[in-house]
């Protein structure tokens, strides 16, 4: 039974009661309809929130299932990634707040990924199978990168064939003089 179903105890005036009992009969009985119709709106927001929670609660602990390796022993692991984030922090000390975060949160993100490897995998996965345009995301950036190494690869050895016959061309005016 909730909680809003519960009549509440009114302590009447009982010099009014001794005055008006009529009034405060009626007083008390206005109080208790209100708080019984606020109590059944109160029960109806509860059941449909507690529904809406409840899928909610369903599907992460689907998603703690599919991330979470069984294996993988916690308690030295998050002490070790509690102190890279703090090594982090430390790093990044008399830094703007903008660097000093994303320190921090580098330095836990790459012990999390150093401590529990296997969870981390499982994390990659289900976030490339629940989110998708993340993982093309991911993969536009990829081939971005892919593309400007190639791009300055391709660049960096033309500079050098054209600095190697720069360089041969002033040899062979200085020799031939």
């Amino acid at each position: 039974m909730s909680y809003y179903y519960q009549e509440e105890q009114v302590q009447n005036d009982q010099e009014l009661k001794n005055e008006l009992p009529w009034l405060a009969d009626r007083i008390h009985h206005g109080r208790s309809t209100v708080y019984c119709a606020l109590g059944f709106a109160g029960l109806k927001l509860e059941n449909a929130f507690g529904w809406l929670l409840s899928k909610e609660r369903a599907t992460v602990s689907v998603a703690k299932q599919e991330i979470f390796c069984s294996d993988e022993r916690k308690l030295p692991g998050i002490a070790y990634v509690a102190v890279g984030g703090m090594a982090g922090n430390i790093f990044a000390r008399n830094r703007i707040a903008p660097a000093r975060w994303l320190v921090t949160s580098l330095a836990t993100a790459g012990t999390f990924v150093y401590c529990f490897p296997k969870t981390s995998k499982k994390f990659a996965t289900f976030t490339e199978t629940r989110f998708p345009a993340l993982r093309e995301r991911r993969e536009q950036l990829s081939r971005q990168t892919r593309e400007t190494l190639q791009n300055t690869e391709s660049s960096v050895s033309r500079y050098t064939s054209l600095a190697q016959i720069h360089y041969q061309q002033l040899v062979d005016r200085i020799y031939k003089r």
